[in-house]
Formats: C-alpha cells, sequence, structure tokens
C-alpha cells in the first residue's frame, strides 16, 4: 500500500514524524526516507524521528506491506511547537488590502491566510505618518480587522504579522494608508444663565 500528500508547509520548521504498523512501514519526505521499519514481524513497531522541513510545498509518501496476519498501520506529522526548538518564523501574510469607511470612521485591514501547520493567529499594527513606533492594535485568528483610527485627519498605516504557537512573528505585510476624517467643531454656540440654571445651544454637525 502506498499513500502520499503533497502539502504547502508555508515557512517550514520543525516536525515529528510518527510510524507504527504491523508489518513493514517507511516514510519518505521528497523521496528521501526518513523512517525504516520494513520487517515481517508479530508485533506493532513504531519509530519517531524529528525532522526540519524547509518552506514550500513536500510531499510526504508511506509505504506499507503486510506479509501475514491483519494490516494495521499509523502515520501521524506534527509540527514542534516549543520555543526551545522551533526558531522559525511564519511567512508574511500575503495580498494585504485595506478599506476605509468615512461615514463611520471604520479602516479595515484583510489579507490572505497563512499555511503554516503551526500558526496561532495573526497581529494587526498602527502607526501615525512620519513615525517609526508601531502600536499592536489586537490579535485575532480571523484574516481582517477593522479599526476606528482617531479623526484627526492625520494618515495612519496599517499592517499585518503573523505568529506561530512557539512566539515566533512574521514581517510585516506592506503598509496600508488610511487618512483619517477631521471631525469638524459644532457652531453657532450660544448660552444663556439664570440664578439657578446654564444652558448651551449649538448648530448640528452637517451628516458626511
Amino acid at each position: 500500500m502506498r499513500w502520499s500528500v503533497t502539502r504547502d508547509f508555508g515557512s517550514g520548521g520543525p516536525f515529528a514524524l510518527a510510524a507504527s504498523g504491523l508489518d513493514g512501514i517507511r516514510v519518505y519526505v521528497d523521496g528521501v526516507r526518513k523512517v525504516d521499519l520494513w520487517k515481517n514481524t508479530t508485533k506493532t513497531v513504531s519509530r519517531t524521528v524529528n525532522v526540519t522541513v524547509p518552506k514550500g510545498k513536500h510531499t510526504l509518501r508511506v509505504d506499507h506491506v503486510n506479509w501475514t496476519g491483519a494490516a494495521k498501520v499509523k502515520f501521524t506529522y506534527t509540527p514542534r511547537t516549543s520555543a526551545t526548538v522551533d526558531k522559525i518564523g511564519p511567512l508574511t501574510p500575503i495580498d494585504p488590502l485595506v478599506s476605509y469607511d468615512t461615514a463611520g470612521n471604520k479602516a479595515k485591514l484583510s489579507w490572505g491566510r497563512n499555511a503554516e501547520m503551526d500558526l496561532a493567529g495573526y497581529r494587526v499594527y498602527r502607526r501615525l505618518r512620519g513615525s517609526t513606533s508601531w502600536t499592536r492594535l489586537a490579535a485575532t485568528a480571523t484574516t481582517s480587522y477593522t479599526d476606528t483610527p482617531p479623526a484627526t485627519g492625520a494618515v495612519y498605516y496599517y499592517e499585518a504579522r503573523a505568529y506561530d504557537k512557539a512566539g515566533n512573528e512574521s514581517a510585516g505585510t506592506a503598509d496600508q494608508p488610511v487618512t483619517s476624517i477631521t471631525l469638524a467643531a459644532p457652531g453657532g454656540l450660544d448660552s444663556s444663565v439664570t440664578d439657578t440654571t446654564a444652558e448651551l445651544s449649538w448648530k448640528a454637525v452637517p451628516a458626511r
């Protein structure tokens, strides 16, 4: 029996390949043998090996043979997520896009989903134009985030970064600019005062 799968591992990283079975089992990564338990046995045999998978797409293949008796085979591939082992951060999220709703002063940043199996989520950052300091706004498991920037008429930049279960963080997406609205001050301020009350009145700010 032969089973194979080709998938995108994103940035890659450390993985544990665990195989067990009756009788023979072999595991390959891109055609290179990583597990060899090819023997006729009456007992279940097992082995776990640690490998580093490069970034991008790779093919895993399992070969199994049953000489006598009942067949039994199991294979798993699992990312190793300990911070002491995994030092490889996710790839930068792709296809960032920002839209801005002037009526509600809402900036929505969206991006493409990462392929890493140990992905924990995304962090969204904002900075004021002219500043090099980023403010982290939120962490999210989704691929979009909506922010309400200060309504000062200033330009703000947004970016998203992916992070994994070991705490590694990717580089940020390309800066996405938004020019916030400027809220006008109400006009026609008037006041009236009596011995017991004070009243203020003003003209409504036109809707944007």
